[in-house]
């Protein structure tokens, strides 16, 4: 007799070959065309997965937390992700799906996340190396399309918010299998020739697919080699690529990035205007302030040697003047006299002449006399004065035993025991001389 044979049960087997298949295949991604789609009131969906030849059939249960970028729909080309395993009522071999998305974009989707992960852990992403971008730009270059929407935005936008600026065009198509490239080699290009000031990296939305080339390794790359500071604008405000990511700023459109770049003209006038009204203000200001201080200073340093040299070069002007109006009125009656005498020489002969004489001798003595005392009673007058003057002078003061004080270091007259301290050096100005002196301390009288 032979072995012994082993005999499953037709439950034994297909649960031994759901066993293997589940854990042969926990954790799969398959992609197919959608037929023969059922939606029972259950809610679960059912539905095959069709390429070629081949046939796999698929559920989706409503309980398992199932997640679903797309709703399925039949004749749609999806990617799901699931684990196989066996309907052990029927025998049936089906794929239980935890995620279904539509295969074109989802692939893409992929790509995407694996790229962004990769070049965020390299720092590309990093707000270190994020460059800034010049304040007022004279020439800005665009990279895009020079048929598509976006340049005529981004035109419209710089005419009307800052007309200022040159705009340089890098034409490079906006999508296609060498858009990639070609957008690569411009923003390289750009960096080398250093034409302008930064550069903006636009193009209108679209599809995933659409916006594919912006979503590249190899333009990341470039964006972040270029030597100059780059500003995205990629396709709309919730459209999200890797060259956003890379850029030193992003913005949500083409328009979005022309106004990143630029100031607004208006306000940037307005601002100006504002700033040179403050500075003029400001300027008045301290101008009036400083010729405030130059007044008070011009009055404080009125010191007494200055006032006296003035009162005395008043005195030796009146002086001057007394003299020479008494010299003058002398020459007047002295000629007065010659004209008379000649007067008389010529109108009385003989004894009367020398009669005459004697007395215009006389009345000559009488005038010398009279003019002396004149004379006389004037410089009494402005010595007088000078006394006076003299008297409330300084030197009178310090003559009759007191002193004037000032700092050693700017001559600054001291006027009580608060403008010094211990330790401070002065100068006292006696009649005769100075001192230097240094205070020991200051004592405050009761």
């Amino acid at each position: 007799m032979g072995s012994p044979r082993s005999v499953y049960t037709v439950r034994q087997l297909v649960a031994e070959t759901r066993h293997l298949l589940e854990a042969s295949y926990p954790d799969v991604w398959v992609e197919g065309e959608i037929a023969d789609l059922a939606a029972p009131p259950s809610g679960h969906r059912y539905f095959s997965l069709k390429e070629r030849d081949a046939v796999l059939r698929c559920v989706l249960f409503r309980s398992r937390g199932f997640q679903a970028a797309c709703a399925p729909a039949n004749g749609m080309r999806v990617l799901v992700r699931g684990r196989l395993s066996v309907y052990v009522n029927r025998g049936d071999m089906q794929f239980i799906v935890s995620y279904l998305e539509e295969a074109g974009e989802g692939a893409l989707r992929r790509a995407f996340e694996l790229l962004k992960r990769r070049l965020e852990a390299e720092g590309l992403f990093s707000a270190e190396r994020k460059r800034p971008l010049p304040p007022l730009p004279r020439r800005i270059g665009v990279v895009t399309s020079d048929r598509g929407a976006a340049m005529h935005d981004v035109l419209a936008t710089l005419a009307r918010r800052y007309p200022l600026a040159q705009v340089v065009l890098y034409p490079v198509p906006v999508q296609g299998e060498q858009a990639a490239v070609e957008i690569a080699a411009m923003l390289e290009l750009a960096g080398r020739r250093r034409e302008v000031d930064l550069l903006l990296l636009v193009r209108g939305g679209g599809s995933l697919h659409d916006l594919q080339a912006y979503n590249e390794e190899i333009v990341a790359r470039a964006i972040a080699a270029c030597s100059l500071p780059v500003v995205s604008g990629i396709g709309h405000e919730t459209d999200f690529t890797i060259a956003d990511f890379v850029a030193d700023r992003r913005a949500p459109t083409p328009t979005g990035a022309a106004e990143a770049a630029t100031p607004d003209l208006m306000e940037l006038k307005e601002r100006v205007s504002g700033l040179g009204k403050r500075l003029v203000r400001q300027a008045l200001s301290r101008l009036a302030a400083t010729q405030q201080r130059l007044d008070m200073n011009t009055q404080r340093l009125g010191h007494p040697r200055r006032r006296l040299e003035h009162w005395h070069r008043h005195h030796r002007h009146l002086q001057r003047r007394l003299l020479l109006a008494a010299r003058a009125a002398i020459a007047g009656k002295r000629l007065a006299l010659e004209r008379s005498t000649g007067l008389l020489g010529r109108h009385v002969p003989g004894a009367g002449l020398r009669g005459g004489q004697r007395r215009l001798d006389n009345l000559a003595r009488r005038l010398q006399q009279g003019e002396e005392r004149r004379l006389g009673i004037l410089r009494e007058r402005v010595a007088g004065l000078a006394a006076r003057l003299q008297g409330v002078g300084p030197r009178n003061t310090l003559e009759r035993g007191y002193a004037i004080l000032t700092d050693r270091r700017d001559g600054r007259i001291i006027r009580g025991i608060r403008d010094v301290s211990p330790g401070d050096g002065i100068t006292a100005r006696l009649a005769d001389g100075l001192l230097d002196c240094m205070v020991e301390d200051v004592l405050e009288e009761t």
